[in-house]
């Protein structure tokens, strides 16, 4: 599906997948706790890997015959073999601070912080959406260097902008949400799950940026560049395990330093031989995380004034949302005007059939024009079919 560039299939099954994985394993967690624990999480991720195999084989059913084609073996052992030894740092760098966690503090110490671990993994699902999309399709612009800089920048862009917000949103709602929803059961998962979403938001487009290694052939970069990481992560889990009182916040806390390294990093690396400077890394992640951090923290102080009473979480929870977004909105449209205005072109496109959803970019429009009065120029609406 990939190589025939057929992306809205693939994000049809990437999306339909993922929001069954996250529904059913939020379910589970509410609804047999104490039958299922840990597998809450794990039987969801099996089912949907299954029924994500299952779609894509019936969308582009493959011939399997056996022709083996040994000769061709030899050539392509050097790079999958870089692939595989890239993929185990890759996968040691994701997973580090469980595993240290459990070492240091047990099966106990672990639950809160794994708790919240899954649950920000459900935002960096978009980012491996854009992964699918971005690697054939950079792997086509390999030999245009300027052309490839360029269409990966606004990749990034515009993952950064939805993803920031998102993983924002999940540490201004972790508190209210978690108690509201689960009561005193996950008080333990709270801080850890603001510190990752904090980390989450400067993290988006790390996977992007291994997207555009391997689409230029830099094999050997994106091996060296994980088994540098991997180290440096698992050196920060140690010392925030052993050093915190709470191993869980210590491994948080260094799990956000790590992610606040992890995206700038990975995207210059990324961007450095076609001419990428540290300005246009700035250029990705400043804008949205800033306008983010500025909305949501002040709706979730605003929220925290919200008396003691029957209900405050839900309160507190409404007010975050209801006041956050519309002002996160309005700074997006001002800062990052082109980005914004890009995204919803793409969103009428899609949703041209629709008439409630171009009524809410219409209206998107129209704030954005009245903060920022170059966005109108911006805007360019979707041509009809």
């Amino acid at each position: 599906l990939q190589s025939h560039m057929r992306f809205r299939a693939v994000a049809a099954i990437m999306f339909a997948s993922s929001l069954g994985q996250i529904s059913l394993s939020i379910a589970l967690a509410i609804t047999l706790p104490e039958r299922l624990g840990a597998y809450s999480f794990v039987i969801p991720y099996a089912l949907a890997v299954t029924a994500r195999t299952a779609a894509a084989w019936w969308l582009a059913p493959i011939r399997v015959r056996f022709v083996p084609q040994f000769g061709l073996w030899i050539s392509m052992i050097p790079d999958c073999a870089r692939l595989f030894v890239g993929s185990v740092f890759l996968w040691i760098t994701n997973m580090a601070g469980i595993i240290v966690l459990g070492r240091v503090h047990g099966d106990v110490g672990v639950a809160g912080f794994f708790f919240a671990f899954q649950i920000a993994l459900q935002v960096a699902v978009l980012e491996s959406n854009l992964y699918q999309v971005l690697l054939p399709s950079l792997s086509r612009l390999q030999h245009e260097p300027s052309r490839l800089c360029a269409a990966f920048l606004r990749g990034c862009r515009g993952i950064e902008l939805v993803g920031a917000p998102a993983a924002i949103i999940m540490a201004a709602l972790a508190d209210p949400g978690l108690r509201a929803v689960f009561g005193d059961k996950w008080i333990a998962a709270i801080v850890p799950l603001q510190l990752l979403g904090l980390g989450v938001a400067m993290s988006m487009t790390s996977l992007s940026s291994v997207a555009m290694i391997k689409a230029t052939g830099r094999f050997t970069t994106y091996v060296v560049l994980y088994a540098c990481w991997s180290v440096a992560y698992a050196g920060l889990a140690i010392a925030g395990a052993k050093g915190a009182q709470d191993g869980a916040i210590g491994v948080a806390l260094a799990t956000f330093a790590f992610y606040c390294l992890l995206g700038p990093v990975n995207t210059w690396v990324a961007i450095a031989p076609m001419g990428g400077r540290w300005r246009d890394v700035a250029g990705v992640y400043v804008p949205p995380v800033m306008a983010s951090l500025v909305s949501f923290g002040a709706a979730a102080w605003l929220a925290e004034q919200w008396p003691q009473t029957a209900g405050r979480d839900w309160a507190r929870l409404a007010i975050t949302l209801l006041v956050g977004a519309p002002l996160c909105l309005v700074l997006l449209c001002r800062a990052a005007p082109a980005t914004m205005a890009e995204l919803l072109t793409h969103a009428e496109h899609i949703t041209r059939r629709s008439r409630h959803a171009l009524r809410a970019i219409s209206l998107v429009r129209s704030v954005g024009a009245t903060v920022n009065p170059r966005f109108r120029t911006l805007f360019r609406p979707a041509q009809a079919d």
